[in-house]
């Protein structure tokens, strides 16, 4: 299961961050809000980070990662 202490992203100097807003990450995990919020809450799905007084978003690694552990979790790493 994804904890958020469990993988910190630590952008590469060479790689862009890309910030995801959230009908963004909705779009990608399949989920909607409700769900997304419920799982940050219990630890379980990547913090969003504060990028303005009211404007928040994801690094899309960390989303990134999510669903891969999710993937492996079923026994399915890959995309085949």
């Amino acid at each position: 299961m994804f904890q958020n202490t469990h993988q910190k992203a630590k952008p590469d100097q060479d790689a862009k961050v890309r910030v995801l807003r959230l009908r963004e990450v909705r779009d990608m995990v399949g989920m909607c809000t409700a769900s997304i919020y419920n799982l940050m809450k219990k630890g379980l799905f990547p913090s969003q980070i504060k990028l303005g007084p009211r404007m928040v978003g994801w690094l899309e690694s960390e989303i990134k990662a999510w669903l891969a552990d999710k993937m492996a979790a079923r026994g399915g790493g890959g995309t085949d």
